[in-house]
């Protein structure tokens, strides 16, 4: 039998922990002890392990010796500025995993306990190893900036592997999966419990790959926990409060003897694994009316969603109609509709709308799309608007062209920072770049030659829910 996992260098069999009051956990890592208390929880049987299907995840169980609260501090030093989760409910019995850490890097870490009278105790320093990236997985070099970019973030990549990826803020790769059945895979996102990552296996070319296209949810160890078919899947879904998924799948139907190809908003019910339609292009649109001829077989080619819990509505990028449309999920009804040929807005300004778009963001009475543009143009835009729901009016309020220009005909996102700076996916350019409102370059992730990466989403802490 495979060993599932490797083991630490320093690892007794038995621990117990040396305690004295300290403080609760912080920042500075430190609670060296200078005494024994009483009143002490000790830990015993700790064990650590590189998990086999995450190698940039370390797995490590132990237990107390009497009910208590309990957690690992962690880090690539001493200092140990990571932590997992304080449990909750007092128990013996502890396990947790080591997120965020990259490749082949020495992880220092140590177990907290806490006992019933909130006495802290810090146990031995110990270290383990991380594991090598498989070799589907690119290696991504820092090319510009030495300031951390502030965030994780989950994408994909694409090229001689394909699968689900996060990233630290150093461009580091701390998790990971490999989708090695032949689909393509465009969206991760960490799912809504923060308990795993979600995401899309789309067929392509193969019919029996599209029709066996599926949502997939993978556990934090690895461990494939769920899939959910949907046939003619494409680029992208989300995750709705009760747990379900609203995905877009293609809706073909027949026109004067030809097979057009629409697009529709499919939810999946994660329980029963039975799936309705909310909308679909043919409800609101018309062939040779709508939409346009880029050269792909698509007529609308809906390609990038978001979701306003708010209101219960989803935002739909409609390439080939150069449109964003916001639809209540309950009806399937369009609420308004942003450039394009769907345009509820009037522009004021410069900025008139896009044309090829892919994936946008909304925040506040602001949104920011990527405009891909066309091979004409051949130069990708980032921009953003505000918008005035009361007058209907948007005015553009930021424009970003890569100098020199990049044309990214597929894919493509943009993500607001937190300190205003904007993180921009130059997907099938095989970028990722921070710029300032400046149009300053300050961070650039570069992949090797063949590969591009999916659609982005921002992750602060590994250990909690992004939503």
């Amino acid at each position: 039998m495979t060993n599932r996992f490797h083991r630490s260098r320093i690892l007794p069999l038995l621990a117990i922990l040396v305690a004295c009051p300290v403080a609760p956990p912080s920042d500075s890592g430190t609670g060296d002890t200078q005494g024994v208390d009483p009143n002490a929880v000790q830990a015993i049987a700790i064990d650590a392990q590189v998990v086999e299907a995450v190698k940039t995840v370390i797995e490590v169980n132990w237990q107390t010796i009497e009910d208590a609260h309990s957690w690992i501090e962690f880090g690539s030093d001493q200092s140990m500025l990571k932590s997992t989760h304080r449990n909750d409910e007092m128990a013996t019995e502890h396990s947790a995993l080591l997120l965020g850490m990259p490749a082949d890097t020495d992880v220092f870490y140590r177990v907290v306990t806490e006992s019933a009278d909130g006495t802290i105790t810090r146990g031995e320093e110990a270290i383990l190893t991380t594991g090598s990236l498989p070799p589907a997985l690119p290696q991504l070099q820092l090319t510009e900036g030495s300031e951390p970019l502030g965030t994780y973030f989950a994408t994909t990549v694409t090229g001689a592997g394909w699968g689900p990826v996060i990233y630290d803020e150093y461009g580091r790769a701390v998790w990971y999966a490999v989708e090695d059945r032949g689909f393509n895979v465009y969206r991760a996102r960490m799912a809504r419990d923060g308990k795993a990552i979600l995401y899309n296996a789309v067929g392509v070319g193969n019919i029996d790959l599209i029709k066996g296209s599926e949502i997939v949810r993978v556990g934090l160890d690895g461990t494939r926990e769920a899939s959910y078919n949907l046939p003619f899947m494409t680029h992208d879904f989300i995750e709705i409060p009760n747990g379900n998924f609203i995905a877009i799948a293609y809706d073909t139907r027949p026109v004067d003897g030809v097979e057009i190809r629409g697009d529709q908003l499919v939810e999946i019910d994660v329980t029963s694994g039975d799936t309705s339609v909310v909308w679909s292009t043919w409800d609101d649109f018309e062939v040779g009316v709508h939409g346009y001829d880029d050269g792909d077989d698509t007529w609308t080619h809906a390609n990038a969603l978001d979701y306003s819990e708010a209101d219960d509505s989803i935002y739909v990028s409609i390439r080939d109609m150069g449109s964003i449309v916001k639809i209540d999920r309950q009806t399937g009804d369009i609420l308004w509709g942003i450039s394009g040929q769907a345009n509820s807005f009037t522009f004021e300004g410069e900025g008139q709308g896009w044309e090829i778009e892919h994936q946008f963001q909304f925040y506040g009475d602001r949104m920011m799309v990527f405009d891909n543009g066309d091979s004409e143009r051949a130069s990708s835009y980032i921009q953003e608007y505000q918008l005035d729901l009361e007058t209907m009016t948007a005015e553009r309020t930021w424009f970003h062209e890569a100098n020199p220009p990049l044309f990214v005909y597929a894919l493509g996102d943009v993500d607001p920072l937190p300190n205003d700076d904007v993180l921009v996916t130059w997907a099938t350019g095989g970028l990722f770049q921070s710029i300032t409102r400046e149009g300053d370059v300050v961070w650039e992730l570069s992949s090797p030659l063949g590969y591009a990466t999916g659609y982005t989403q921002l992750l602060t802490d590994l250990y909690s829910s992004p939503y």
